[in-house]
């Protein structure tokens, strides 16, 4: 419920930098969405930690905001928003949702999930642009819970 959630709220803060930064390559100075956008980054982290009961949840939305900010601004700056946004979010997801039950060391599983993801949001990229930017709009917290998902399963099936 916390992955549906936040990836809801992402899209009133995803939407607008992605709208604002095209503009900008379209001599459309206007920076006001790109600010929106920005400005509702921490809600969305606030969502994932408190709605994942995360244990130490001020913690965790500082974590995924600093990582969001040291992901999204390089990779956004040299690549692209339309892979930036994404990583940031995803890469920040990482610390602000809570791990599942009986897991203490997510980071490995859900890292590997987000660059598979990402690489996936690449070949999109190439193959259909347009796709591409909706597909990064649900794919940062997706991926997570998949990756949850899966260690959950593997946890199962171990004897």
């Amino acid at each position: 419920m916390a992955i549906a959630a936040t990836t809801v709220l992402l899209q009133f803060s995803y939407w607008p930098i992605l709208t604002g930064a095209t503009g900008l390559f379209l001599d459309d100075r206007s920076l006001g969405p790109v600010y929106l956008g920005l400005a509702l980054v921490p809600f969305v982290f606030l969502v994932a930690a408190f709605a994942s009961r995360h244990p130490r949840a001020s913690g965790a939305v500082l974590r995924g905001m600093g990582l969001f900010i040291l992901v999204a601004l390089p990779v956004s700056a040299s690549v692209g928003p339309l892979l930036g946004v994404p990583a940031g979010y995803a890469v920040g997801g990482i610390t602000a949702l809570r791990p599942p039950d009986g897991f203490s060391r997510v980071g490995r599983a859900r890292g590997i999930a987000v660059l598979a993801g990402l690489a996936y949001l690449v070949v999109m990229f190439v193959v259909a642009p347009l796709f591409a930017a909706f597909v990064g709009a649900v794919l940062p917290f997706a991926v997570l819970g998949l990756a949850d998902q899966a260690l959950e399963w593997r946890a199962r099936e171990a004897p």
